[in-house]
C-alpha cells in the first residue's frame, strides 16, 4: 500500500475502531518560521519546543539551534499507540556535534505534559548519530533537571559518521506484542530507505529490539516512586506525542513525514522492491484526503470498463474508408 507523498506502507493501517484521530502528513509548502517555543499558526496539532527555530518552505522543515517538534493533540488525548513515524532527514551543518547530534524521532510519549508530570516523559526513542553513524533505541522514564533514561541500545552502521547532503528515509515503528514467551513486550523497529523515495523507497530494516521489561536507568538511577510505575513495565498507553529533535545543530532538513496508527497483529506486508508506488516523486497529496493514482491509458476507468483502443478504432474504420474513396464520381 502507498501512502501520503507515495511512500510505501510497511504495516497495514489500523481498523479505524482503533485509530484515535486518525493520521497527520505534514503540510511544508507554506513558508512560515516558528521560534520555541510556540505553535504552528498553520498547523494547531505543532508545536515547537526547545530552543532554536524550524523553517518551513517548499516541502521541508528545516531545524536550527536544538529544537524539539512536537505532534500532539490540543485536547491532551492519547492520539498514538501502535505507529509507524515516516520522515526523511537530511544532515546539513552542526555548530557543536555532540553525543545527541542527529536524527531523533520520539513515540508514544507524553512529553509534552512533562513540566507538571515529570513521569510524563516516559517513551521510546530512536536515534542516527551523526558522529558516529550508529543506530539506536533508547527509552526515557522521567524527565526534570535530572533526566532518567535507560542505556542506549546501538547497533553499528555501514557509515562511520553520517554523510551530509543525502537524504535518509527513516521509518520509526512502535507496536506492542502479546502473546510470546513474555506476556508483552514492545517491539521496536527502524527501517532506512536511500532512494529519496522512488517508486515509494527501498524500505530495509536495519535495527531492532524490545523492551520486555529489562530496560533499567543508566547511571544507578531510579525512578521516583511517584510516578507509579517501574522499570519493569513496558510503556503500553497511547502517547500524546510523537516528536522530531536534534541538538547543536546550524541547519537540519526533514521532508515527507507522516504519522500512522497501524494494525498490532498483522505481518510486515512492503519490504525491499516487493511493491512498489508510482506516485510522483516529491509530490504532495492533501492532507485532507486519501493519495488517488491516476489510471494510465491501459487501466480500466472509474466505471471498471477498459477504455478502447483508439489504434484499434482506426484499423476498424478502415474497409468504410477504402470503399468510400473508390465509389467513381
Amino acid at each position: 500500500p502507498c501512502g501520503p507523498f507515495g511512500i510505501k506502507q510497511i504495516y497495514p493501517s489500523a481498523a479505524s475502531s482503533t485509530a484515535r484521530l486518525g493520521n497527520w502528513t505534514s503540510n511544508w509548502d507554506v513558508p512560515r518560521t516558528i521560534k520555541a517555543v510556540a505553535n504552528d499558526p498553520a498547523n494547531a496539532m505543532v508545536v515547537l519546543r526547545g530552543s532554536g527555530t524550524l523553517t518551513i518552505a517548499d516541502g521541508n522543515a528545516t531545524m536550527s539551534g536544538s529544537p524539539r517538534m512536537y505532534v500532539q493533540d490540543p485536547n491532551g488525548v492519547g492520539l498514538w499507540n501502535n505507529v509507524e513515524v515516516t520522515v526523511y532527514g537530511q544532515r546539513v551543518s552542526e555548530s557543536k556535534l555532540g553525543s545527541t547530534t542527529g536524527f531523533t524521532i520520539i513515540a508514544r510519549s507524553n512529553h509534552n505534559l512533562y513540566k507538571d508530570d515529570p513521569c510524563q516523559a516516559l517513551g521510546y526513542y530512536c536515534r542516527v548519530y551523526f558522529a558516529t553513524g550508529e543506530f539506536s533505541f533508547q527509552k526515557e522514564f522521567y524527565h526534570s533537571s535530572s533526566t532518567i533514561y535507560s542505556a542506549s541500545r546501538r547497533l553499528a552502521s555501514q557509515w562511520n559518521t553520517i554523510p551530509a547532503g543525502k537524504w535518509f528515509g527513516l521509518k520509526f515503528v512502535v507496536r506492542t506484542v502479546t502473546g510470546g514467551a513474555t506476556p508483552t513486550t514492545v517491539r521496536l523497529e527502524l527501517y532506512l530507505d536511500l532512494t529519496d523515495g522512488a517508486d515509494g523507497g527501498s524500505w530495509t530494516l536495519v535495527h531492532s529490539t524490545e523492551d520486555a521489561g529489562d530496560w533499567v536507568p543508566s547511571g544507578g538511577k531510579t525512578v521516583p516512586s511517584k510516578c507509579g510505575f517501574t522499570p519493569a513495565e513496558v510503556a503500553v498507553r497511547p502517547g500524546n506525542i510523537v516528536a522530531l529533535r536534534t541538538d547543536g545543530v546550524k541547519e537540519l532538513r526533514w521532508k515527507k513525514m507522516s504519522i500512522r496508527e497501524v494494525s498490532q497483529t498483522a505481518p510486515a506486508s512492503c519490504l525491499g522492491n516487493n511493491c512498489s508506488c508510482s506516485l510522483a516523486r516529491g509530490s504532495s497529496p492533501s492532507t485532507d484526503s486519501p493519495t488517488k493514482m491516476s489510471p494510465d491509458s491501459d487501466s480500466p476507468d472509474a466505471s471498471g470498463a477498459s477504455r478502447p483502443s483508439v489504434m484499434l478504432l482506426l484499423l476498424s474504420l478502415l474497409p468504410a474508408i477504402a470503399a468510400t474513396l473508390l465509389v467513381p464520381v
